[in-house]
């Protein structure tokens, strides 16, 4: 009888996810610094400063990409980016990408989440903008 049991169990699981893939929307800053030049330069120098590594750089457009930390063990197909841009009224999109993000269904991976809300956090002071969460659990 127990052995029916475990694999309904197992089906179930996987079936659900086990809560390990959350909501996801991109996030919109807007902290009280107007000029965009600025919010740029000091969203650089935040990240910089939190151990994140620029690894695209476009001042141009106020455009930065940096490497998540998660997977960062040598794995080079999983990999998961922070895309920040900031708008020309000094507001500022992040945008989480990669490997850890399910575009299609509109969810990200809850570690992924985490180590995005710990960079929002980090990242609002220098913007004047308070901290906010970035995902709920997902049902799915």
């Amino acid at each position: 009888m127990r052995k029916p049991l475990l694999p309904a169990l197992v089906a179930l699981a996987l079936l659900s996810g086990c809560g390990r893939w959350m909501g996801y929307a991109p996030i919109r800053l807007k902290g009280t610094v107007q000029n965009p030049n600025v919010v740029f330069h000091q969203a650089l120098h935040r990240s910089s400063a939190m151990g994140y590594v620029p690894e695209v750089v476009d001042p141009r457009h106020r455009c930065f990409r940096v490497r998540a930390y998660l997977d960062q063990r040598g794995r080079r197909n999983r990999v998961s980016w922070f895309t920040v841009m900031v708008q020309p009224d000094g507001s500022v999109n992040v945008v989480a990408e990669g490997y850890h993000v399910r575009y299609r269904n509109g969810v990200i991976h809850r570690k992924l989440c985490r180590e995005l809300t710990a960079y929002l956090d980090g990242l609002t002071p220098a913007l004047g903008h308070p901290p906010r969460v970035v995902g709920l659990y997902h049902g799915a």
